[in-house]
């Protein structure tokens, strides 16, 4: 289940990739918070990002995250991303954008993770991924 309690605390390190993806999403000026975290195959955090609305055309916090983190530090990595309502803490249903997904694969991101509406985390392996959302392969936790 996502919490995101740790909205406004320092950032540490020591915190999981899904308290990390919710501390990037409390950095959002939108309504519905998305943050995203990058962390290597041994789970250290590579970097972090989270949506913005830009000058008017937005960013997604995952192509923030990825344009933001060294790319020879990808190959092989976890895409974590997590997104709540600002107003009540909520819990969004957050499934990367087509665009993301590619970005992501391209960039070599292994398995990305996300929540839905109810907070449980999905999980996909990229490897598998046709880039069509219908048919990825969903992995269990």
């Amino acid at each position: 289940m996502v919490n995101c309690r740790l909205r406004g605390e320092p950032l540490r390190k020591d915190r999981s990739r899904r308290e990390l993806a919710c501390y990037f999403a409390g950095r959002s000026p939108c309504n519905v918070q998305v943050g995203a975290v990058l962390t290597d195959k041994q789970g250290r955090l590579i970097h972090g990002g989270w949506n913005n609305p830009g000058n008017g055309f937005g960013m997604c916090a995952e192509e923030h995250a990825i344009k933001r983190a060294n790319p020879k530090r990808l190959y092989g990595s976890t895409l974590t991303i997590t997104s709540f309502r600002k107003k009540n803490g909520n819990p969004v249903f957050c499934q990367p954008c087509e665009n993301c997904f590619t970005f992501a694969k391209k960039r070599g991101v292994e398995i990305v993770e996300h929540n839905d509406k109810n907070g449980n985390w999905i999980v996909f392996e990229l490897q598998y991924a046709k880039l069509n959302l219908k048919k990825l392969k969903r992995r269990k936790n």
